[in-house]
């Protein structure tokens, strides 16, 4: 049998180590990642935060439509579980999230939406920002990725408890752990949020969160 050269078996061997190279780079992290250094600097950071409040553009997509339905508006934050969506267009409505409840406030048509969101799901969308300080007890750390094209870290993340949100994805600028965007993917389809001029720690006033609607809205009651 013809012995094979050195240099044919150098080839070989770098030709394995780079397939195995390959192959590694390829493979997901596993959830042995929620230990990580970034998950654990994203807590802190948030854990720390009274107030947040930045404009966003949001894109959603509902399973059976090919169409996105595309708004954009101002986004407000208050510790520890109030949050406020002022949209500006396509239509002037708002929607509120606190005490457990979201509001979901149509002037056009006047009426409010009343959603009584259970206290035991983690990682409901709306109130995906409130948890953040303390990621770990309410999502699985399924991957991060480091995108160094936008200079920001991508977490993916699966609610522990089972519920409308199936996988949230949010991405966080490097530099500074302000959220560049969140994708959420629920049973009906998709919706990503992208966050602009974001701005940390800020006065909001209290009434930006009040249930007091006008008397001529009519308030409906929905079961979520």
């Amino acid at each position: 049998m013809k012995r094979l050269s050195p240099y044919f078996n150098l080839c070989l061997l770098i030709l394995s180590v780079s397939v195995v190279v390959l192959i590694m780079s390829n493979i997901k992290k596993t959830y042995a990642i929620g230990n990580n250094i970034v998950i654990k600097k994203i807590e802190l950071k948030y854990s720390n935060i009274n107030s947040i409040t930045a404009d966003f553009i949001q894109k959603e997509i509902l399973r059976g439509y090919s169409q996105s339905i595309n708004s954009k508006g101002m986004f407000f934050y208050k510790k520890p579980d109030k949050l406020a969506w002022i949209y500006t267009s396509p239509y002037k409505q708002k929607e509120l999230y606190f005490n457990k409840k979201l509001y979901a406030v149509n002037g056009r048509l006047k009426q409010v939406l009343v959603y009584n969101i259970n206290s035991n799901i983690g990682g409901f969308p709306p109130n995906v920002i409130s948890l953040l300080g303390n990621m770990r007890k309410y999502f699985k750390i399924v991957n991060i990725i480091d995108n160094h094209k936008t200079n920001s870290w991508k977490v993916e993340l699966r609610p522990l408890k089972f519920q409308r949100a199936r996988l949230i994805y949010i991405n966080f600028a490097k530099n500074s752990y302000k959220i560049n965007s969140i994708l959420i993917i629920t049973m009906q389809g998709r919706i990503e949020t992208y966050y602009l001029n974001e701005k940390f720690n800020k006065n909001i006033k209290n009434s930006l969160f009040s249930a007091q609607f006008p008397a001529s809205y009519k308030i409906i009651y929905e079961k979520e």
